[in-house]
């Protein structure tokens, strides 16, 4: 199978139900920042393991919302799968030192975590009827990416203290 296949060349692309739509299609836009956010969370070395399991969740996400099906969502985000993340996050958090600042961001957990803001944005504004009527049909959706930021933002904590690093507080 060959990478190019020459028929984006005239500024469209096609969903996977074979309709094709201008790439800059806001749900292009979408899936271009969750793909994004798939790439940065791949630059994450703490707990490897769940990012992988968080990268597969995001991609099975992007190819249900390229379908445009409005089948029922792949039993990939569901309210456990938030709760656990909610869990892994007070977990972590109790053997981190209290925040009482905000701290200045570095490291690939904040890069990924701002990025996932971005995708958290798009997904509330307009995106499209598509995207907002599964949206209405799985609101664990939003619930997961939300909560996906709070745990990169933790991971990132978890990943300074690990590297016996000091967190560098905003003045």
């Amino acid at each position: 199978m060959k990478v190019y296949t020459r028929k984006g060349d005239k500024g469209y692309t096609a969903l996977y139900t074979g309709e094709r739509r201008r790439k800059d299609d806001p749900i292009f836009m979408l899936l271009g920042e969750i793909d994004e956010l798939v790439c940065r969370i791949g630059n994450i070395t703490t707990c490897e393991t769940r990012m992988q399991t968080i990268q597969h969740e995001l991609m099975t996400l992007s190819s249900w919302l390229a379908s445009t099906s409005h089948a029922r969502l792949p039993n990939l985000m569901t309210l456990s799968t938030v709760s656990q993340m909610e869990g892994e996050i007070d977990d972590i958090t109790t053997a981190l030192p209290k925040l009482r600042n905000f701290i200045l961001p570095s490291g690939p957990a904040h890069s990924a975590r701002v990025q996932c803001r971005k995708v958290e944005r798009l997904l509330n504004g307009e995106t499209g009827q598509h995207v907002e009527h599964l949206l209405q049909q799985h609101p664990v959706i939003l619930k997961y990416i939300n909560r996906l930021s709070d745990y990169l933002f933790t991971i990132a904590r978890k990943a300074t203290r690990d590297q016996h690093l000091s967190e560098t507080l905003h003045k």
